[in-house]
Order: C-alpha cells, then structure tokens, then sequence
C-alpha cells in the first residue's frame, strides 16, 4: 500500500462533469492496482456517516491499471449540490482488501451560473 496521504484542496463548479485523474505509487514508482478500487467520498464533516456523503463515487476500471493510474468520474448529477466547502477522501483499497486513504483535502463547489444544458 501507498505510505503517504496527499493533501490537495479541490474547487469544482456545481453542476459540472469533473474527472479527478489519480496516480497510485509508493516511493515514487507506480503500483499495480488491476483488482482495486477507488472510493471517493465529500462530506459536510468528517466525522459525518458513508451514508450521509454528499457526493460519492467509486471506479474499478482503470485507465492503466498496471500503471497505477484511473480516475474518479464526478458527473453532473453528483455534483449538484449545495454550494459549500466539503471535507473529502479517496480511498484505495486493493485486490487483498487493505484500505489506505491516498488524498484527501477539503472540496469546494462553487455557484454554478447557467444552469440550463440544451
């Protein structure tokens, strides 16, 4: 498992499709993540339930998983929610079923201004 938690503050704009890109690797070289799977989780606090997340995504379907590397797909539904700062993580948890926190920080939605798509 990776050994350190990066801490990066997000700003997304309410109603957006956002694409978080990820890299995994440990002592500066890639890990191998064919089998894991990413969680992503904003909540108004920290301490708040997974269930009472406002926004919550995961992906099992990377992009090169032998290279460490896959995303978290936000999608305009998930992100329509009130605008505020939110605390957020994304956990690794591999194919043997070990957890690690590999980012976390806090997530800012924004107002979004138009608010029609067609």
């Amino acid at each position: 498992m990776a050994s350190r938690v990066t801490i990066q503050n997000l700003t997304i704009v309410r109603g957006d499709d956002e694409t978080i890109l990820i890299t995994v690797s440990q002592n500066g070289s890639p890990v191998d993540i064919t089998g894991s799977t990413l969680f992503f989780t904003a909540k108004q606090t920290a301490t708040d339930a997974d269930a009472d997340a406002v926004i919550s995504a995961e992906n099992s379907s990377h992009t090169d998983a032998a290279g460490g590397v896959s995303f978290i797909a936000l999608t305009h539904t998930l992100t329509s929610v009130e605008p505020s700062t939110y605390h957020y993580d994304i956990q690794w948890v591999d194919d043997s079923g070990n957890v690690k926190t590999i980012l976390k920080g806090k997530l800012t939605v924004e107002q979004d201004i138009t608010t029609r798509t067609a």
